[in-house]
């Protein structure tokens, strides 16, 4: 999409570029990255939550495939009602470097730049006045589809 400012507006979610770019090419890096890290192959999943009941907190660690070396820092939070699930950690390997992504940042970051990208597309359609189509009316379409067959 044609961009007016060199494409800033996505510069808040270029983090999520490298973990991409890993798992879309695990084939190739398998070796370099993740059996050298002695990491899990999609990385861990870490968060905590805080249970009013219990009064306390509690901290999550979620690993897809096999453990078999280190499955990172587990960081203990205090307990605070105000949040019942601290932020989303992906920590996975990029190339030979270990990384960490806040998912719950990243995809509040995602929204905005999707908020953004509407905003942008709605003033160029007024500017050039296009007419937007009417998707209410293009829902739940069922098409049925008849072949003669040659005799």
């Amino acid at each position: 999409m044609p961009s007016n400012n060199g494409h800033a507006i996505i510069k808040s979610i270029e983090n999520i570029s490298s973990p991409r770019n890993t798992y879309q090419h695990l084939d190739e890096r398998v070796d370099e990255s993740i059996i050298n890290s002695r990491r899990p192959f999609y990385g861990a999943l870490k968060w905590t939550y805080h249970d009013p009941d219990a009064n306390d907190a509690f901290t999550f660690v979620a690993i897809s495939g096999l453990l078999y070396g280190n499955p990172g820092v587990v960081n203990f939070e205090d307990f605070d009602k105000s949040k019942p699930i601290d932020s989303i950690i992906l920590e996975t390997v990029d190339r030979k470097k270990e990384m960490d992504i806040n998912l719950s940042e990243a995809f509040n970051n995602v929204s905005k730049v999707v908020e953004n990208l509407e905003k942008e597309i709605m003033e160029k359609v007024a500017e050039n006045n296009y007419q937007l189509v009417d998707w209410e009316s293009k829902r739940d379409v069922i098409l049925k589809l008849k072949r003669n067959i040659p005799e």
